[in-house]
């Protein structure tokens, strides 16, 4: 399982996740550190602060999850109804268990929808990034951190046997008003013998599986363009030192409350690097190819799962002007699922218009390859103001798959 290739800035996201070389200046640390000697005249000195954020919910496990809750809660008006009536044998305990029966049904139809359906969130922040363009030496320093997780809800079929003899028990004691009945209802939700007892919520073996890895990194890239005989060639490397931290576990969706990133953790750290390359081919055109996280880095999850760290290359082409920049980024190998999402093999096309030189707006669309997942469009702003410069970007296929990404810097 490896983590994708990610999202680290406004403009690439606006622009279809394109970035390889058509990436800026404040981008290149991130994207493909040759950037930084094929830096266009406008290239300026930059420090920069960036978020972006991904939700994907291919299988609509919110919305699920919010009817499966909604029914459940019919279940617990009906438990409190029964517990808050006279203890024995009663009409008023006989009506609560028939307004049981009739909410275990529904809930158990709708719990059975969100059976191995997956969420996926992806973010990204670097609270700075400093980068100098120059043919000579160009150099960026960052520090950044990214997530990727993945969570997945699994029904226990168990579960459904569970639910169906609870309706049972409870159907046949609002039918019969008997002591026997009742006996059982009490056994059957736990309440103990008798018939004075106080029923209690289903213990449901359905749980909600979580993993994910948080990667922290601090890097220095550095950037040169050498002369050939027949062409010049930027060549770019990012240093970094990595704290990796994996979490993976399982939680019972009656105590969703304890899902957080410290549970199921497990820390580890390295050094890895990436290497870029990038040319001005002539009449406006730049090619890029980068490898990322050269170094294949193996981490074990608490619950003995591999994620891991592997080279991914990707191939970028782009056409610049005055005031457009058309780009396209692909990648080269497939990434393997995380934790419980789909493979894939992403591609974007992207549209910059440099508007009167301090208005930028930007059109994208990502696809996948691998076929798993569907295209995603997307725009962008970009405003620069003096030295002050502000990005931000949103990508949206429907409810399915959001994503929003900001930026905040100085260009000198």
């Amino acid at each position: 399982m490896a983590t994708p290739f990610g999202m680290m800035d406004p403009r690439a996201m606006g622009m279809g996740g394109t970035g390889v070389s058509a990436g800026s200046t404040s981008s290149a640390a991130h994207f493909n550190p040759a950037l930084l000697s094929v830096a266009r005249r406008k290239s300026a000195t930059a420090f920069e602060i960036t978020a972006a954020v991904r939700a994907s919910d291919p299988q609509d496990l919110v919305d699920d999850a919010d009817r499966v809750e909604s029914a459940f809660t019919g279940v617990e008006d009906a438990l409190d109804a029964f517990n808050a009536g006279p203890t024995g044998n009663t009409p008023q305990r006989q009506a609560a268990a028939g307004q049981l029966a009739s909410a275990l049904g529904p809930f158990r139809d709708v719990f059975r929808t969100v059976s191995n359906k997956n969420l996926e969130v992806n973010a990204f922040a670097s609270p700075l990034t400093i980068a100098v363009p120059g043919k000579d030496l160009g150099w960026a320093l960052y520090g950044a951190a990214r997530a990727d997780a993945g969570m997945r809800f699994v029904f226990a079929p168990g579960d459904d046997a569970l639910l169906g003899s609870y309706q049972s028990a409870a159907a046949a004691y609002a039918a019969s008003g008997s002591n026997a009945d009742l006996t059982n209802l009490c056994a059957q939700f736990g309440g103990g013998g008798g018939t004075t007892c106080d029923l209690e919520e289903p213990d449901f073996a359905s749980h909600i599986d979580v993993r994910g890895v948080v990667v922290r990194e601090i890097g220095m890239s550095f950037s040169r363009e050498f002369h050939g005989r027949t062409m010049n060639w930027a060549f770019g490397i990012t240093p970094k030192y990595q704290k990796i931290s994996t979490f993976d576990y399982s939680v019972n969706p009656q105590d969703e409350e304890d899902i957080d990133a410290d549970t199921g953790r497990k820390d580890y750290s390295s050094f890895n690097f990436d290497l870029g390359i990038a040319k001005d081919m002539g009449s406006g055109f730049r090619a890029g190819l980068v490898g990322k996280n050269m170094i294949s880095r193996s981490y074990t999850t608490v619950l003995d799962n591999k994620i891991e760290l592997k080279p991914q290359y990707r191939l970028g082409l782009s056409h610049h002007s005055s005031w457009t920049t058309i780009a396209v980024d692909v990648d080269l190998n497939k990434t393997k699922p995380l934790a419980f999402e789909q493979e894939s093999q992403f591609f974007g096309v992207g549209l910059e218009l440099d508007v009167w030189n301090f208005v930028q707006l930007r059109l994208g669309y990502r696809g996948d390859l691998a076929g798993n997942y569907d295209g995603v469009p997307s725009i962008g702003l970009g405003l620069s103001l003096v030295w002050l410069h502000l990005d931000a970007a949103i990508a949206r296929r429907g409810n399915d798959e959001v994503m929003g990404a900001v930026q905040l810097g100085l260009r000198f």
